[in-house]
């Protein structure tokens, strides 16, 4: 007999001449795996200072469909540093000649040929049409959303 075939956990796959092992757990540092696992739900329940509840899989029911959307729209211009646009120009032309408010407006990134802004989702058409009929830094710059 071989090693293997005396050592506990190997067995000899039917029909076969290799040998696999067999137990459905594993040891991490001398602790087996589904010790481990509740040694980190314990640390889970002390970091929240909350039991953590078990729930049977098949008692889950589906929950009505949510839409996801996100809050901000991303619009980018064509005109970017070597148009020599800046982020106040952009904030600028939005909050004086479009009526948009500052706080509706978020992150102004300018990269060399284009600039990004982020808008709240409710006024992004209202954006875009005051940017596409208007002005920044005297040019008319093409304005559309990011998709």
């Amino acid at each position: 007999m071989s090693p293997r075939s005396q050592a506990p956990g190997w067995e000899r796959s039917p029909g076969s001449s290799s040998f696999q092992y067999s137990r459905s757990w594993s040891f991490a540092a001398g602790v087996p795996k589904r010790e481990l696992g509740n040694q980190k739900i314990n640390a889970i329940e002390d970091y929240q200072q909350h039991p953590v509840t078990y729930v049977d899989i098949a008692t889950l029911e589906p929950t009505a469909k949510v839409e996801l959307t996100a809050p901000m729209v991303t619009l980018c211009i064509d005109g970017g540093r070597k148009s020599k646009i800046r982020p106040g120009d952009i904030l600028g032309s939005l909050t004086g000649a479009a009526g948009i408010e500052g706080k509706y407006v978020g992150k102004i990134d300018i990269t060399d040929n284009h600039s990004y802004v982020a808008i709240e989702q409710n006024m992004a058409n209202q954006a875009v049409r005051q940017l596409a009929e208007g002005t920044i830094k005297g040019r008319k710059l093409r304005v559309w959303k990011v998709r």
